[in-house]
């Protein structure tokens, strides 16, 4: 009953569409699943924007962003300066601050033996408002020997998302696991205790 504002892309209609990383009508069957969307667009507007960086980013886009950890990556809704909703990663929708957020990373979650702890190292998943979004850090170039604010020199960060109609939070939340302890209980910045010791 919406042909007249839905169902293709023309003068007059709602532009409600999606842009895939590949090609769905071109791409091996069994790689459709793998294809990623690049943008979500809504009424001709772009819905989200994921952005990722840390403070020394010299992206003047990214000027009114409160960036924390040695790595962070944010969700917002496109064009919104405010929160929660310029921070989507957020551990709560009452958030003060943008770095309330799951989505930063520190150099301790991204060592060895930290990158591979479920949801807290270097691959994280958020679900949220019909949204499966997940980070994944590999390749993390770690120089303990330089200051604690320039140890993370550098890393490669894969984002995919996908549609998930159960994930119904508004952000995207806490989640129930034990952080992994620092070898100096007094010292924030030490390496982390990532591995379970052998039975």
């Amino acid at each position: 009953f919406q042909e007249k504002t839905r169902g293709s892309i023309e003068t007059g209609k709602l532009a409600d569409l999606v842009i895939l990383s590949g090609d769905p009508l071109t791409a091996p069957p069994e790689k459709i699943l793998d294809l990623s969307v690049d943008y979500t667009i809504l009424d001709g507007k772009i819905a989200y924007t994921v952005e990722c960086g840390n403070s020394y980013a010299k992206d003047p886009r990214m000027r009114n962003f409160d960036w924390s950890g040695d790595f962070e990556c944010r969700v917002a809704k496109h064009g919104i300066a405010y929160l929660p909703d310029s921070q989507l990663l957020a551990n709560s929708v009452h958030i003060t601050s943008d770095w309330e957020s799951r989505g930063r990373f520190w150099w301790n979650e991204l060592t060895p033996d930290c990158i591979d702890f479920p949801d807290w190292g270097g691959t994280r998943v958020y679900r949220f408002r019909q949204m499966r979004i997940t980070v994944r850090i590999t390749n993390p170039n770690i120089d303990p020997s330089r200051p604690s604010t320039h140890i993370l020199q550098g890393l490669d960060v894969e984002i995919r998302g996908r549609y998930d109609e159960s994930a119904n939070r508004l952000v995207a939340g806490s989640i129930n696991i034990s952080e992994p302890r620092n070898t100096d209980p007094t010292d924030v910045d030490s390496p982390r205790q990532c591995r379970i010791p052998p039975k």
